[in-house]
């Protein structure tokens, strides 16, 4: 097209120049937003939070394990009776608290009729069965162990029943080598009897690398999950000590999974088979105490210890563990009028807590 000659000399009308105007107008918003921009570089154009999604709270990568509500049961041989094994108002109870899973021990001195009956206990409870094997301490273990696990079977019939090798043998002065040896002998057998069985060990009466790591080098087959005891204080100590006494636990888990990747080159889970704030309260055989040490009956120290204790167990992402114990001990969940105890209700709360609310510490 020809240039018009005379174009510099136009005359706009009045509606040509408001549109002019108005376009004017846009152009300047435009470079004033831009400039704005570049010069608050950090902020995020109003467009892009427009069309930013509202966040919405995601599930957790680690969900906290409901086995971490487990218990202990008692089970002695110099007792007549057991009482979760024969009160069904203890057995209502413990299911009402939430327990997950029960530590039943295999005593010397326990009629095999007593030990089955402890294990339809749990079924009947609805808890996921630990059984504790002989292990080195004893002479003939595997004899023992053979029949146990077949017991089990028969009593759980497809249910993965978990299995703990020995109990506090380095207590007892049994090496690990001597400990890893009976393990290698024993476990490859009871395998064959149960193959989706779990073996547990090496259930040491406190966290100790040097015992985890000579166990994790020597035995073969490896062991399902990793277990050891927490205790915190001897029943003379002060209420604060004990409390603080379990900050500790983070550090043997932490301690514990750095063991296992650098032997193994993976983690296991973990769990605590016997935890509470002391081991060393006198009992009589009927399971009262006869120590006061003024923390076994304060109901305050006695919620707010299990409280943290949990949250501990919780926010480590331990995969189970049992308070010691359930009945018939100085530290019960469970009364001998089968009444729920301070920690059996600080249990029942947490669980409320953590695994019914989602509350995870």
């Amino acid at each position: 097209m020809t240039p018009n000659p005379q174009g510099s000399g136009k005359k706009f009308t009045r509606k040509q120049l408001g549109f002019l105007f108005t376009i004017l107008g846009a152009v300047l918003a435009i470079v004033s937003l831009s400039a704005s921009i570049i010069l608050r570089p950090h902020q995020q154009p109003l467009t892009s939070l427009a069309l930013s999604p509202t966040p919405s709270p995601s599930p957790a990568t680690n969900p906290v394990s409901p086995l971490i509500f487990g218990t202990n049961m008692s089970l002695f041989a110099s007792a007549t009776t057991d009482q979760m094994l024969d009160s069904p108002a203890t057995q209502k109870a413990l299911q009402q608290i939430h327990v997950q899973m029960i530590r039943m021990p295999i005593r010397p001195g326990v009629p095999e009729a007593v030990e089955i009956k402890a294990a339809q206990a749990i079924k009947k409870i609805g808890a996921v069965p630990l059984v504790i094997l002989n292990g080195p301490l004893v002479p003939d273990p595997l004899s023992v162990d053979r029949r146990v696990v077949q017991d089990m079977k028969q009593v759980f019939g497809s249910a993965t029943v978990y299995y703990e090798f020995g109990n506090e043998e380095d207590l007892q002065g049994i090496s690990m080598q001597r400990y890893t040896a009976s393990w290698n002998t024993i476990i490859p057998q009871l395998k064959q009897i149960d193959p989706k069985a779990h073996f547990i060990g090496p259930v040491s009466y406190k966290y100790d690398r040097a015992n985890l790591t000579a166990f994790l080098q020597q035995t073969q087959p490896k062991p399902d999950e990793i277990s050891w005891h927490e205790y915190v204080c001897g029943h003379q100590s002060q209420a604060n000590p004990c409390i603080a006494g379990i900050d500790g636990w983070v550090d043997h888990i932490r301690d514990a999974r750095d063991a296992m990747q650098q032997i193994i080159g993976h983690t296991l889970p973990i769990m605590i088979t016997e935890w509470n704030y002391a081991p060393d309260l006198n009992v009589l055989p009927n399971g009262r105490v006869n120590t006061n040490d003024g923390k076994h009956d304060n109901a305050a120290f006695m919620s707010a210890w299990t409280e943290k204790a949990l949250q501990t167990l919780a926010a480590n992402h331990v995969f189970a563990s049992m308070q010691y114990a359930a009945t018939n001990t100085p530290l019960p969940l469970i009364g001998l009028n089968d009444s729920i105890t301070p920690q059996g209700a600080a249990f029942q709360r947490m669980y409320q807590q953590i695994i019914t609310n989602q509350q995870a510490p």
